[in-house]
């Protein structure tokens, strides 16, 4: 279980409360260093955050039992990251719930080798079923949702007048793509020459009034 070490030291989670879950934004947009051509009125770069869900899935169907109480995992099933209590990482879903408990998976703060069956209260305190391990049991898994408060960064070509480039830049909001700012500007078109804009670093290749090639070095600069 390696994996989970390297994936806890890249990623820090934004962690809320018993009830919630932990997410992360997560920074998407255009691919860097690849030649790409963009038609006149054609999007040449964009951007934009999305939430990140952590989650475990079950390999394999498995039973654990607290005294009378057996709880049951079954493959395929996704726990979600609700909560970080007693030192562990815990993953379960609170639509499960069996005689006012909530059965899922616990992932050991400082030791991501030690994953363990757990049993959690509403309020969010953990019972450690520590004879249940399930390292074998479970991979680490990840979903990706675009938010409807995020802003999406594009810019778009639009034409070339005698030696100047033309370019129309755009903030939009929510999954309703509002205009939040617009603006219009102008670069002096030079082959090879790197334009920068709002942190988006572009290399011009070649140019004219109906087509523009490029290559994207650096996407925007989060507006978060």
């Amino acid at each position: 279980m390696k994996v989970f070490r390297g994936f806890f030291l890249c990623f820090f989670l934004v962690l809320f409360a018993n009830v919630g879950s932990a997410q992360e934004r997560e920074f998407h947009g255009t691919k860097l260093n690849v030649p790409m051509k963009a038609e006149k009125g054609e999007v040449v770069a964009a951007s934009n955050e999305g939430t990140k869900q952590l989650q475990v899935q079950m390999t394999e169907s498995f039973e654990a039992k607290k005294g009378f109480l057996k709880f049951q995992y079954q493959e395929g099933v996704i726990y979600p990251l609700r909560s970080l209590k007693d030192g562990y990482d815990l993953y379960y879903d609170n639509k499960k719930l069996t005689q006012g408990k909530y059965w899922g998976v616990g992932i050991n703060e400082d030791d991501p080798e030690d994953v363990i069956a757990v049993i959690v209260s509403p309020e969010g305190d953990l019972l450690r079923l520590k004879k249940y391990k399930l390292n074998d049991r479970i991979v680490m898994t990840e979903s990706f949702q675009k938010c409807s408060d995020c802003y999406t960064q594009e810019l778009r070509f639009a034409g070339m007048q005698g030696n100047e480039l033309l370019f129309t830049y755009r903030e939009l909001i929510g999954v309703l793509n509002k205009v939040r700012f617009e603006d219009e500007f102008t670069f002096s078109f030079e082959q090879n020459q790197m334009i920068d804009y709002k942190g988006l670093n572009i290399k011009m290749l070649k140019a004219s009034n109906a087509s523009l090639e490029y290559e994207v070095v650096e996407l925007f600069e989060s507006l978060r």
